[in-house]
């Protein structure tokens, strides 16, 4: 049974999957090999009807992750590849958790190479489970988007002209404030300075004639 359209694309994107005929690796896979992988991990995803078939490689380029970012030859022949090994121990609870609980309708399991796991997608709701569907303490829910923060580019122009309105702000700051008149400026030789009585003038204290 060939795989649905949407599930081919979303692994192509992630460089899972890959095309017999206009591939020429999958040609060159030794026979030996497939074997070795077939014993070891018995995957069930591998699908060869119509030349078509889910990768068990991973490449291991940095930038697998970015959205912008397709991987393509050149990202496997300068970072090699990685390979998905899932573990013995995970393998035998796997294959006993879908005997007692099958996948439902419209699920398949894909293998997840960061954590070297299968996880379940749903091919028409696009919803994810790390374990079966059918499984009681099954969480099912949507992926998450990943989304790149977005940077921000500053222009010189406009840091310029930020200073500019902050040194008119101060300036105008500095125009409105009240500004002290000189006759009400305080000697501080006067004793009104630093005690309760009244202001003097220069006669005072003096004799008067």
């Amino acid at each position: 049974m060939p795989l649905p359209p949407a599930l081919q694309a979303r692994l192509a994107k992630r460089g899972l999957f890959e095309n017999k005929e206009k591939n020429e690796m999958t040609k060159k896979r030794s026979i030996e090999e497939e074997e070795v992988i077939a014993e070891s991990y018995d995957e069930p995803n591998e699908s060869k009807e119509n030349g078509n078939q889910i990768n068990n490689e991973f490449t291991s380029c940095p930038n697998k992750n970015n959205q912008f970012h397709e991987c393509s030859s050149f990202c496997t022949e300068k970072f090699g590849n990685k390979k998905f090994q899932h573990h013995p121990v995970m393998e035998k609870r796997r294959a006993r958790m879908l005997k007692i609980y099958p996948l439902p309708p419209n699920w398949v399991e894909v293998p997840d190479f960061n954590t070297n796991r299968y996880y379940y997608w749903n091919t028409e709701t696009d919803q994810v489970c790390w374990i079966s569907p059918s499984h009681p303490k099954a969480k099912i829910e949507y992926p998450r988007k990943v989304k790149l923060p977005e940077i921000e580019t500053k222009s010189p122009f406009k840091e310029a002209k930020k200073v500019d309105y902050n040194r008119k702000d101060q300036k105008k700051e500095e125009r409105s404030k009240p500004k002290k008149n000189k006759k009400e400026e305080i000697d501080p030789m006067d004793p009104a300075a630093y005690s309760d009585i009244p202001r003097g003038t220069w006669s005072d204290g003096l004799e008067k004639q």
